[in-house]
């Protein structure tokens, strides 16, 4: 796994993390919110269920750090843990997030 410099902070993330940090900064954000609307909508659940069951199917993963703003929120976030995502979504979001990521065996 290769690592980084974070900004200013003085420290020292792997790559992959950042490349999770970046992905609607970097891709247009209009297409980057389209993108996870519509596997949303596709998959009847909620965008932030959604984003954290990806992040667990990728392997490399070992845990997430969750966070919310409203109760909802966190419902949304947690029922993750109980998610299972369709392989052709997986793919998807894999597919356009894929030039972000560093280390994982999808590159």
């Amino acid at each position: 796994m290769q690592f980084t410099e974070f900004g200013r902070t003085g420290l020292t993330v792997s790559r992959m993390i950042l490349g999770t940090g970046t992905f609607g900064k970097q891709t247009d954000e209009a297409q980057a919110h389209g993108l996870l609307d519509r596997a949303a909508q596709d998959e009847a659940t909620p965008m932030a269920t959604l984003s954290v069951a990806w992040i667990l199917a990728n392997p490399a993963v070992t845990s997430v750090i969750l966070g919310a703003s409203r109760i909802e929120q966190l419902t949304d976030t947690l029922a993750a843990a109980d998610s299972k995502l369709a392989s052709a979504v997986k793919t998807k979001l894999d597919d356009a997030s894929i030039v972000y990521r560093t280390g994982d065996a999808g590159k």
